[in-house]
């Protein structure tokens, strides 16, 4: 194989699928990338069998086609310390080499054989579902409800953001338990039937990295195990999460008694700087709902610090007290771009709601956020 190629353009495309590697693997080989040459296309791949992302993009030639295994790690800290400048990549057959040269010099790295890495290509059944989705929504939908899912949760189905698409509508959740996210977007589909799969939280925030809020078509197939998605020049293969999805409606309370509408940046800022003396456990704060003043507070006793602060506003409803994660809240403030929040609850002891107040954004319209109290 034998390929000129921009080091900026390699270095950008190798770093977006490097989020695919596994941190730790049981072979060698899947700490490579996978470079296939041919007629005018470099594919490389990178995976750690359970997820599995592909870009492809042209180099400036394909002087010999090929395929090869090149280390991971050692391309990726080489090429970073480049100035954008024509490279060529060349490797030896018999040797294995892999030889990066550019005008004023060379390295020279071990490849591995591309017949070696396994096939992660998980191809989807012949019975297999479809749609298409404007990436906008996909990327909104994702990026407001991933960071709400589990990270290791004893219940895998928790691990990932649900889609529950149906010919009118796509709905994203996501929930680890304590906090729970719900989007639904109002869309035509060319599908029949309803259709739903739990995206992996590893595959949902690599499939964020590589969607752009512009214009563009993601085009999605899925069977019982496995999600392709495809965009532009980039695949993105996961196997999906396997079980049936919590009824998330049903945690949902309706018809809350008190409601307060306030200023999103302002409660963000005031939430972040109140937490700075909360206990590091927990991270309880305390808000008090009152007449005219919404209230925070937040102490720790092993340290002797504690913080109050408030604000002001017009408020019909009972006194409440609740207490509440302030690194929950400051996730859910943080993905928000409406100007101001409706806070609603009954009482202290169940889920308040977070809701955006006349959002700009087709996604969060709808939008309802849940955050469970902990005990004062």
């Amino acid at each position: 194989m034998k390929i000129n190629i921009s080091s900026s353009e390699l270095f950008a495309s190798l770093q977006y699928a490097s989020r695919a590697l596994g941190v730790k693997t049981t072979m060698p080989i899947l700490d490579h990338f996978l470079f296939e040459a041919s007629e005018d296309k470099l594919k490389i791949t990178a995976s750690d069998r359970e997820t599995t992302q592909i870009v492809s993009l042209e180099p400036n030639s394909i002087d010999e086609e090929g395929a090869i295994a090149v280390p991971s790690h050692l391309l990726l800290d080489s090429l970073k310390e480049f100035v954008d400048q024509p490279i060529t990549i060349e490797t030896n057959v018999d040797t294995l080499e892999v030889v990066i040269s550019w005008e004023t010099g060379a390295i020279s790295v071990p490849g591995m054989s591309a017949e070696g890495y396994p096939d992660v290509t998980k191809q989807i059944e012949e019975e297999t579902k479809k749609f298409s989705i404007d990436a906008s929504v996909l990327f909104d939908g994702i990026a407001l409800t991933v960071f709400a899912s589990a990270e290791k949760s004893i219940r895998p189905i928790m691990n990932g953001v649900f889609m529950d698409i149906t010919p009118n509508e796509i709905i994203f959740v996501a929930t680890d338990g304590h906090k729970l996210v719900k989007v639904p977007v109002e869309k035509t589909f060319d599908i029949e039937e309803r259709m739903s799969f739990t995206l992996p939280r590893k595959a949902a925030t690599l499939l964020k990295g590589f969607l752009t809020k512009e214009s563009g078509t993601v085009e999605v197939s899925f069977d019982s195990k496995n999600i392709h998605f495809k965009y532009d020049d980039s695949i993105l293969i996961t196997r999906a999460i396997e079980g049936t999805y919590p009824n998330y409606n049903a945690v949902i309370p309706q018809n809350n008694k008190s409601k307060v509408v306030v200023n999103r940046r302002n409660l963000l800022n005031t939430v972040k700087r109140v937490s700075v003396c909360s206990d590091q456990a927990n991270k309880l704060v305390k808000m008090t709902l009152g007449e005219d003043k919404l209230g925070l507070a937040a102490c720790d006793i092993d340290f002797a610090t504690s913080a109050d602060d408030r604000i002001e506003y017009s408020y019909e409803g009972d006194n409440i007290a609740i207490g509440l994660r302030a690194n929950h809240i400051v996730e859910m403030l943080s993905v928000m771009s409406s100007e101001e929040v409706a806070l609603e609850l009954t009482d202290a002891t169940r889920a308040m709601l977070i809701l955006p107040v006349n959002s700009e954004n087709e996604c969060e319209k709808n939008m309802v956020m849940l955050l469970m109290p902990i005990m004062l």
